[in-house]
């Protein structure tokens, strides 16, 4: 992303991971083609997000859905719902940062081969 404090100042959020937003946007023809080191695609997102989704949902304390929006795996979750509250929506970010993190570690690990 070019300037991602715009991003931010749009959405008023600040990302934790600005790393991990970028890579999110990062399309596997692009990550080929260039010779910066470290680079990751999207692709490789997709799988994480997909195993995410599988994590999260197989807790039994929330449901996910997803969707494919211009080839990127995308979660989702209702929050319109007349009986959900913040504090539903507070819980249920908890729990997908956490998988996310668990998740994260687990991949980062080297191989035990």
């Amino acid at each position: 992303m070019k300037d991602l404090s715009k991003l931010c100042e749009r959405l008023d959020y600040v990302f934790n991971q600005p790393d991990l937003l970028t890579e999110a946007f990062q399309h596997s023809s692009y990550v080929n083609e260039s010779s910066a080191p470290g680079l990751r695609d999207n692709d490789s997102l997709n799988r994480l997000n997909e195993k995410l989704n599988h994590r999260l949902n197989d807790t039994g304390k929330m449901y996910l859905t997803h969707t494919v929006i211009e080839g990127k795996y995308v979660l989702r979750m209702v929050t319109s719902q007349t009986n959900v509250t913040r504090e539903h929506i507070q819980r249920a970010w908890e729990l997908i940062t956490s998988e996310a993190d668990r998740l994260k570690q687990a991949v980062n690990q080297p191989s035990s081969d």
